[in-house]
């Protein structure tokens, strides 16, 4: 007897979901044949608008937007030398473990900034060339070089970088 009452009750379920379902059905075919009320665009903009900023979000931060990548240096203990090249084209090489770790340190906390660096050469005419060799034999290079009151560090193809007067002072030997 309880397994006719639960096939009972099951039939009774359906046949209430087939019901619903013809409600909504109709409901749904009065509401389009309705020609005192049809859908305009101003319904639909709000809702368009929403969704396209809501992929726009989406696109930018996970695929197009990139950040600047923070400086990429060695670690300090890698460091061999740095040899800076001024813009007068006069030549000075650092290799004291307590300059490197200092310069190395400054040049850390750098801030990178929205500017481009798309070349191998330097974009300003009074950079400064600094070429950290490394003990492995490798070499970073960076431009240093002021600009509208600013201190700038660029890595090519990397980065520009603002940084502190403190880390030009030490580098280019200034003050």
């Amino acid at each position: 007897m309880t397994g006719k009452a639960m096939t009972a009750d099951a039939k009774a379920k359906t046949k209430l979901a087939g019901i619903a379902r013809g409600l909504a059905a109709e409901r749904t075919r009065r509401a389009l044949s309705d020609n005192s009320r049809s859908i305009t665009f101003a319904d639909i903009s709000p809702a368009l608008a929403f969704l396209f900023a809501a992929l726009a979000l989406f696109v930018f931060s996970a695929f197009g937007y990139e950040t600047v990548p923070a400086i990429a240096l060695p670690e300090a203990e890698d460091v061999a030398s740095v040899t800076v090249t001024l813009p007068d084209g006069e030549t000075v090489t650092h290799d004291g473990d307590e300059f490197l770790s200092d310069a190395l340190a400054l040049l850390g906390k750098a801030k990178a900034t929205s500017i481009p660096s798309v070349t191998y050469e330097p974009t300003e005419d009074n950079a400064a060339v600094a070429e950290l060799a490394t003990k492995d034999g490798g070499t970073v290079s960076l431009f240093l070089y002021r600009k509208n009151g600013k201190f700038y560090i660029e890595q090519p193809c990397h980065g520009v970088y603002e940084t502190t007067e403190e880390l030009f002072d030490l580098v280019l030997g200034e003050k």
